[in-house]
């Protein structure tokens, strides 16, 4: 197994747990997918988890993940529509951070919307498609839905607003939106659609 990433912080940790854990056939990479030399046909399956939406040129990266893949291989997206994210009661600062996400990730060349349009490329590289499966996390302040996203929104709005994607008078509005949620045992959060797409490489591809 290869687990490639761009993070050294990541490789690091990576390595620790194969270490506890006794994986030694577990490979770590730190690369960039965009660039990384790939062995063409060489894996049985490749899996991206919310890799895709941060690419600058997806399609190039299917195309370059389905060649290394061996004939009947199997690539496999998990990424968002970042449709349905929502926050109930109604937070207008929570508004203003998710017009903040979806703005850095295109600063950084990235797309929140990538699933949609990953269908086509993978049938463009020649992958065989699988019907899409996808599901949405939910639930209020005890759960895990709003657990993650406690995690995410209010660490990364502070450098959202130093980027220039939300004012500080939105920064603000929504930390102080955000808490009343918390304490709100009524309150309802919706993730973004989460979808699962899989093609397969045809036996006699090369």
């Amino acid at each position: 197994v290869v687990a490639l990433d761009s993070s050294s912080r990541w490789e690091q940790h990576l390595q620790a747990v194969a270490r506890e854990r006794a994986l030694p056939w577990l490979e770590v990479r730190r690369a960039d997918l965009e660039t990384v030399a790939l062995e063409p046909q060489s894996y049985d399956v490749i899996f991206a988890r919310w890799v895709f939406s941060f690419l600058r040129d997806p399609r190039s990266v299917v195309q370059r993940l389905a060649h290394a893949l061996r004939p009947g291989g199997w690539l496999a997206i998990q990424d968002y529509n970042h449709e349905g994210i929502s926050l109930f009661p109604r937070s207008e600062g929570f508004a203003a951070a998710v017009r903040a996400a979806r703005a850095w990730y295109r600063a950084s060349g990235g797309d929140t919307w990538v699933a949609g349009r990953l269908p086509g490329d993978m049938r463009a590289a020649g992958l065989e498609l699988v019907p899409a499966d996808t599901h949405v996390l939910a639930g209020g302040p005890n759960s895990s839905a709003f657990r993650w996203a406690d995690a995410f929104f209010p660490v990364f709005a502070p450098r959202w607003m130093e980027a220039g994607h939300m004012t500080a008078a939105e920064l603000e509005l929504f930390r102080a939106e955000w808490a009343a949620r918390q304490r709100d045992p009524d309150a309802f959060f919706f993730s973004p659609i989460v979808v699962d797409l899989a093609g397969k490489k045809s036996s006699s591809s090369k």
